[in-house]
């Protein structure tokens, strides 16, 4: 090849690639609805981004509905079910973002519930469970939960659950703001702790209460109420 011939291929070469197409326009509008018997022990929720709602349902499955986008020269899901003896598993796949996600679960269900997730907002509505654990990075959490104990850890994004009757409610961030208000006429043995930010507890502490509160954060204001 002479040196005409290779500047001619280097500029075409530099050409093509700037005229290559984003990462993001290769993917493609998508939905996925997902379906699953009520799991006999645990429903593992595995997400990275999104607008998440999970409520409770009259029915006997958990169902999943989502839309987003996804590139389907990776892919061919958004979401993927995973059953394993009588766990259940939904996944967001690699090369995926959600836009929205609900979750209706079963009022019958009575195993423990685990979601992960890093900036998706969490929307909780009245769930029962035997246990509800919720893991984030800076997605907010807020909604209503009538599990028996709930444990929340987060970094940046703010938590606000009400209406909480659980015998034990953990919530740990390390700048996110933290708000919970707990059911009416309840007892409550309430530890707060925060290094720099505001802490204020609007009910009273009864040490021998069997419904125990523990909010613990770096920089987040606590407020409970």
């Amino acid at each position: 090849m002479n040196t005409l011939s290779k500047s001619v291929f280097a500029v075409t070469a530099l050409v093509l690639s700037q005229l290559a197409l984003p990462a993001w326009a290769a993917k493609e509008d998508a939905t996925v609805r997902l379906t699953a018997e009520t799991p006999k022990s645990d429903l593992n929720i595995k997400l990275v981004d999104g607008e998440i709602t999970i409520e409770s349902s009259a029915g006997n499955e958990v169902v999943l509905e989502a839309s987003g986008r996804l590139d389907r020269s990776e892919t061919k899901e958004l979401i993927t079910l995973k059953k394993s003896g009588n766990d259940v598993t939904f996944k967001q796949e690699e090369n995926t973002d959600l836009k929205t996600v609900k979750i209706q679960i079963p009022t019958s269900f009575k195993g423990e519930i685990a979601i992960k997730t890093v900036s998706g907002n969490l929307q909780l509505k009245q769930i029962a469970a035997k246990e509800l654990e919720v893991e984030t990075v800076s997605g907010a959490v807020a909604g209503e939960v009538t599990t028996p104990e709930i444990k929340v850890k987060s970094v940046s994004g703010k938590v606000d659950l009400k209406n909480s009757m659980a015998a034990e409610t953990k919530v740990k961030t390390v700048s996110g703001a933290v708000n919970l208000k707990m059911a009416a006429g309840g007892k409550y043995k309430i530890r707060m702790k925060s290094v720099s930010g505001n802490a204020e507890s609007r009910l009273g502490s009864d040490s021998k209460a069997k419904q125990e509160v523990s909010v613990q954060t770096v920089s987040g204001d606590i407020v409970v109420e």
